[in-house]
């Protein structure tokens, strides 16, 4: 029998899929739900408890109640609420012991989030062991293809996507042409998105490059996409979105193919291995 499962819930649509999958596969879970940032349908029907992200005693304490022994933190936090949320004492202690790397990157962070609830007891999961198929296939998802020129722009791409990774600073990077037009940051891939949006030509169009941080714990923050990234993407004059093969989350892979294929968006999974 599978120990039962915490689920650390931020926003998006996975923490509400894992929830379902829990219940289709008969495993016993329990939902902490992070305030300001879980939706309210993730919790519909689900046993869970309602925390602000720096009530660390209560998290902690609410697992160990539970039960809990495998913990998995799914959906996006956003960035400015960890950083001016109120921690409660044991919230506290904790950026003692972190130190500088809570003050760091989102990688550095999360790492030392994941180690404190190992130092808890608590085994931490990657939603990917989770829920088999979430990973992106290398290769196409539809039937739209980019030209060979858009192909030889994205190799520029992935290099900067790395190397923005590298500083633990985003994953994601958008291309118009041979140019980078925008790195990701704090804010996400959505805002990012957005900010590009008026950086159209006539003769190119924005194209989306996510990867994973090297070194980069994949139980705790792998790059994601879902219906919502290309359906942005599309409203906002993409041409196409590009992910790195095996690192990284797509949430609804038929439902992603069928809207990338609607409105002409490429997307495509790259291993960083291949030769473009």
């Amino acid at each position: 029998m599978q120990p039962k499962l915490g689920i650390l819930a931020g926003g998006g649509s996975l923490p509400r899929s894992l929830a379902d999958h829990c219940r289709f596969t008969g495993r016993e879970y329990f939902l902490v739900a992070l305030k300001g940032h879980a939706d309210q349908n993730t919790v519909l029907g689900a046993p869970h408890i309602w925390s602000r992200l720096g009530a660390a005693r209560k998290i902690i304490q609410g697992l160990k109640e539970q039960n809990v022994k495998d913990v998995v933190m799914v959906g996006p936090v956003r960035r400015p609420s960890i950083l001016t949320v109120f921690p409660d004492w044991r919230g506290i202690k904790f950026l003692a012991r972190a130190g500088m790397r809570a003050l760091g990157g989102d990688n550095s962070l999360l790492a030392a989030i994941a180690e404190e609830f190992e130092r808890e007891g608590f085994n931490i999961v990657g939603v990917d062991d989770l829920i088999e198929g979430l990973l992106a296939p290398d290769g196409f998802f539809g039937r739209v293809r980019p030209s060979e020129q858009a192909l030889d722009f994205v190799r520029s791409g992935i290099k900067e996507a790395q190397s923005l990774g590298q500083r633990d600073i985003g994953q994601a990077v958008v291309m118009l042409g041979k140019h980078i037009v925008g790195v990701e940051d704090r804010n996400g891939t959505d805002d990012l998105i957005r900010r590009c949006r008026n950086q159209i030509s006539n003769n190119n169009k924005l194209i989306l490059v996510k990867t994973k941080k090297p070194g980069q714990d994949r139980r705790v923050d792998l790059p994601t996409i879902g219906v919502q990234t290309v359906q942005l993407a599309a409203e906002c004059g993409f041409s196409g979105i590009v992910v790195e093969a095996g690192q990284t989350l797509v949430v609804d892979m038929p439902t992603v193919t069928k809207i990338a294929d609607r409105n002409g968006v490429f997307v495509v999974g790259v291993s960083l291995t291949d030769d473009l």
